[in-house]
């Protein structure tokens, strides 16, 4: 039992990381995304708080957070 809780709490802390992640390339206030997108909009994304079906809803935000790294990656912003 305690070994489920370590890897419970292990997996809880990797997913506020990736959360954290998420939220530094999305919002990023020098990122692509802050020039292409309404920052209202990327906001309440982020939050979950539009009217997408979950699987619109991660879909959209991996296609976002994969352009986010790609620029990042580059620089070129």
């Amino acid at each position: 039992m305690a070994a489920a809780i370590r890897s419970f709490k292990a997996a809880q802390s990797e997913a506020e990381g990736v959360r954290a992640m998420r939220d530094d390339l999305l919002l990023s206030p020098t990122g692509l995304l802050d020039d292409l997108c309404d920052r209202s909009y990327l906001e309440r994304l982020v939050n979950e708080q539009t009217p997408l079906d979950p699987r619109r809803w991660s879909t959209r935000v991996w296609m976002l957070l994969m352009l986010a790294v790609w620029d990042r990656h580059l620089g070129l912003n």
